[in-house]
């Protein structure tokens, strides 16, 4: 099969493309920040006649649109969901190019607070608050609708919290590893975080990857919308232990909450019926693994 990632440039971007490469797949990689060569090509999503460039010039069997903002700014609202309507709208426009599968990325912020304990299917309400969580609802909200109208063969993948080697620095266990450095560099003897006892669903950027392209290949799957993550909730508190652990600190390590009230549950922890059930889908990297990844990763950095 033929696949246009747009998005080519980012986290999840990357690490699906080098899998589709992997697997000999034929993919072609879309982003701003591309030029035109062999299998990659330059859009922009803001931009229709853009989109349609593209796409006629690749003829994809399997669009995955892996682009948009990440900032929690009210920036999201104008990126996010403009992107997906656009891709859609052209697409839908197109009637003679036949693309067998569509895949949209969701977000597990799209859920907000969530009551009681346990899992979080892809039946509960979606009210997540901040500007991100707003643009993803906005986003897949437009890529239901469009499934429904137009019967486009349309996925939605609601990632949980990736992470893995290459994720950005201003992120939670980056950070942590680092404070973690400067203590054993006698720069500092503490760590901060918000509270040890807030949780989230964390998912290694392989897995995510591995799963995205099993969706993808799929031509007609049972449900729209399937939840990604490991499927169970780590607090913060054990993401310092595992990680002091694997740093090998021997400091007695002060660890200060910034926050003195706890978080209301947010969906910190999937549920994975769905994807499993269907796929025969698991996780495998281990979040210890992931960690040992990411300090690598680090130390690469601090070395170039």
């Amino acid at each position: 099969m033929r696949y246009l990632l747009v998005g080519s440039n980012g986290f999840i971007g990357k690490n699906v493309a080098k899998l589709l490469r992997e697997g000999n797949e034929e993919v072609f990689l879309a982003d701003r920040g591309n030029t035109d060569s062999e299998n990659n090509v330059f859009v922009d999503l803001f931009d229709k006649e853009s989109i349609k460039r593209v796409i006629l010039k690749v003829k994809p069997d399997v669009v995955l649109n892996l682009a948009g903002s990440v900032e929690n700014t009210e920036k999201a609202l104008g990126i996010n969901p403009v992107f997906t309507r656009n891709l859609l709208d052209v697409i839908l426009g197109l009637k003679n190019m036949p693309i067998k599968k569509i895949i949209i990325t969701g977000s597990a912020g799209e859920y907000g607070e969530v009551a009681g304990v346990g899992p979080v299917n892809e039946d509960t309400p979606l009210s997540g608050q901040s500007y991100y969580a707003k643009s993803k609802i906005m986003e897949t909200s437009i890529a239901k609708d469009y499934k429904e109208k137009y019967n486009l063969p349309i996925n939605i993948v609601r990632i949980f919290n990736p992470v893995g080697a290459g994720m950005h620095p201003r992120f939670l266990i980056p950070s942590i590893l680092r404070q973690i450095e400067a203590v054993n560099r006698d720069e500092k003897n503490y760590i901060e975080i918000s509270r040890l006892d807030s949780a989230r669903d964390y998912i290694n950027i392989r897995d995510i990857a591995r799963a995205i392209i099993l969706i993808a290949q799929k031509k007609k799957t049972k449900y729209c919308v399937y939840n990604l993550g490991s499927g169970v909730a780590t607090s913060n508190g054990e993401l310092i232990r595992q990680s002091l652990q694997l740093e090998s600190s021997k400091k007695n390590i002060e660890v200060r909450q910034t926050s003195e009230n706890s978080e209301n549950r947010v969906a910190d922890q999937a549920d994975m019926f769905r994807l499993k059930s269907e796929f025969s889908w698991n996780p495998e990297i281990s979040l210890e693994e992931t960690i040992k990844e990411i300090i690598s990763d680090q130390a690469k950095q601090t070395q170039n």
